[in-house]
């Protein structure tokens, strides 16, 4: 009991000192980081994956034997201490009020004791990984989570943050993927139909008791929410209408290879890329990650510890694009807007154009502009927009009990715009 009442006497301090921060960025709320984000720039290529696959969201079934497996570089010779915290969070991504002690049973955090130094880079680094849960720490409750990286179990220095899933297989899922039915966006844009099948799973009122997420390869700034069953009949719940559930086709993902790659290690000597605007271009099939990546050298054995770093600079030629800005879009950037994947516009030059530190592996990524005040970026403004796309999407079904105050995460289905 009196150890107990110190490990929550140390959540409050913590959870305090975090509400204590100066609010700097937009990913904190109530002092919790809840956005996939790097905070320190010598921190590079996060992967939080499931059960080391790269393709699809981190998330685990509840009371599996599953893993997720975290892994990333700190540049340098130093060997650091890095602690993680975990955060449960509700449907919208905000920290709820709940005790650790009610979601997790042993530790919501712990220190990352795995780690091996690079061999034979001209970049030095220290590769740190992290397979959890592990016996000491089991997730009792189906939900959204963050896992918050730190340096020196120090609240005030945050390394990294990623999101990931836990969820309770309730519910049945039945889903495709159409064109639009509205005929203007027949040729440019996806919409999911689907349905719930909850024979085994108590659902009184499906129109207040659900929260319905519908991401496109794992992006959560465009994703779709809010959505209302259609029709509601007997243990069966319907979303089809016309004007719900709808996405841009977009455009396959552009491919970067840098497996081969042995030189362009300085700054003042990048790998170039000439890319081009293919908003007006025809379509054409090629098979993509969709908008992921793999850290992967050709002529190493040990990838993680092995694969050099490589700058990388991309240009665009187009004309400016007025009221926002231009970035380089993937899991490369977090699927975030981040500073350092803003594109700049040279005006003499007549393009935009940036230069990017990368693991040697093969990259998925688009050119996306964000409009000044919004956070859903449009990659059609230079990627284009095709209803035949090859896109993934991601079902998530969440329910609050009555008398809860969290969401519980009682279905995922996943899907594929060519393959359903």
């Amino acid at each position: 009991m009196c150890f107990r009442l110190v490990l929550i006497f140390q959540f409050l301090l913590i959870t305090s000192g975090l509400r204590a921060q100066s609010d700097t960025t937009k990913t904190q709320d109530n002092g919790i980081y809840s956005e996939d984000h790097v905070y320190m720039k010598n921190i590079k290529t996060v992967q939080l994956t499931d059960s080391g696959n790269t393709f699809f969201y981190p998330s685990i079934l509840l009371g599996s034997n599953q893993q997720l497996y975290l892994s990333f570089d700190d540049l340098g010779d130093d060997l650091k201490k890095f602690n993680y915290r975990i955060t449960y969070c509700n449907a919208e991504w905000k920290p709820t009020l709940l005790s650790p002690f009610y979601y997790t049973s042993g530790f919501d955090h712990s220190e990352i004791t795995t780690y091996k130094k690079s061999v034979a880079t001209s970049q030095h680094y220290i590769h740190y990984n992290l397979a959890f849960p592990d016996k000491y720490s089991i997730f009792n409750k189906s939900g959204n989570y963050i896992l918050t990286v730190y340096q020196d179990n120090d609240t005030s220095k945050p390394v990294f943050s990623k999101r990931f899933l836990i969820y309770d297989q309730k519910i049945k899922i039945e889903a495709v993927v159409t064109a639009s039915t509205e005929m203007q966006f027949k040729n440019y844009k996806q919409k999911i139909n689907f349905s719930i099948d909850h024979t085994d799973y108590e659902i009184k009122d499906p129109y207040s008791d659900l929260k319905i997420v519908i991401t496109q390869n794992g992006r959560w700034d465009n994703a779709a929410s809010n959505l209302k069953p259609s029709l509601a009949n007997d243990n069966v719940i319907t979303y089809n209408s016309e004007m719900d559930a709808v996405f841009n086709g977009g455009n396959e993902f552009r491919l970067l290879d840098l497996t081969k790659e042995t030189g362009h290690k300085k700054q003042s000597n990048p790998l170039l890329i000439q890319d081009e605007n293919r908003s007006f271009k025809r379509y054409a099939f090629s098979k993509d990650l969709n908008g992921k990546y793999i850290v992967k050298s050709i002529k190493n054995s040990h990838d993680q510890t092995e694969a050099d770093y490589v700058y990388v600079h991309f240009f665009l030629p187009c004309e400016q694009i007025p009221d926002g800005g231009l970035y380089i879009f993937g899991a490369l950037s977090h699927w975030q807007y981040i500073p350092d994947c803003k594109m700049k516009y040279n005006s003499n030059l007549k393009g935009y154009e940036n230069t990017l530190y990368l693991k040697q592996g093969l990259y998925n990524y688009q050119y996306v502009y964000l409009k000044n005040t919004e956070t859903s970026g449009d990659e059609t403004e230079i990627e284009g927009m095709h209803a035949e796309t090859e896109n993934d999407y991601t079902i998530y079904v969440y329910f609050q009990q009555a008398g809860t105050n969290y969401d519980q995460l009682i279905g995922i289905k996943q899907i594929n715009s060519l393959t359903h």
